[in-house]
């Protein structure tokens, strides 16, 4: 069997948005696709990828290594992308994926190494939550200097 068995279905890029979107604080990377490459840096999250395929708004075919939805240019919605997730090494979730007007293959592939680093700098920075109520109190501490000079120019200008 040396030809490659599948075959691609559609999903517009706000669906993909939607999926990635499901679970925001995942991150992921895209390899292949210099479109993405040049507006997104990678790893970056779920939410900003979606962000980004959402301003490109053209369809994507994604490969159907297992033919299940028979036939190419198939549409299909957020809710099938699970069952057309790849498990490659170390269980990382990758979609083989294209533009529709492109010949042009790349993957998407989830970074769960940062995605895990990233949670756990979250986890820590929410543990000191007691000093984001005194820079509540700086800020409008700020506000009374600024208020008092905009007083001053405005007599200055009159006298």
């Amino acid at each position: 069997m040396g030809t490659k068995q599948g075959s691609y279905v559609e999903i517009a890029a706000d669906k993909l948005a939607e999926w990635l979107c499901k679970d925001p604080d995942l991150y992921w990377t895209v390899d292949g696709d210099p479109q993405l490459s040049g507006m997104l840096s990678f790893p970056c999250p779920g939410d900003e990828l979606a962000d980004a395929l959402r301003r490109i708004g053209k369809p994507l075919l994604v490969f159907d290594r297992e033919d299940r939805f028979q036939g190419r240019g198939t549409p299909v919605s957020s809710s099938d992308l699970d069952s057309l997730v790849e498990e490659k090494e170390l269980d990382a979730r990758v979609l083989q994926l294209r533009w529709e007007d492109s010949d042009i293959e790349w993957i998407l592939i989830e970074d769960e190494e940062t995605s895990e680093s990233e949670d756990e700098e979250t986890s820590e920075s929410t543990s000191h939550a007691p000093r984001s109520s005194s820079s509540s109190s700086v800020s409008s501490s700020r506000a009374a200097p600024d208020s008092v000079s905009d007083e001053t120019s405005s007599d200055g200008g009159a006298s």
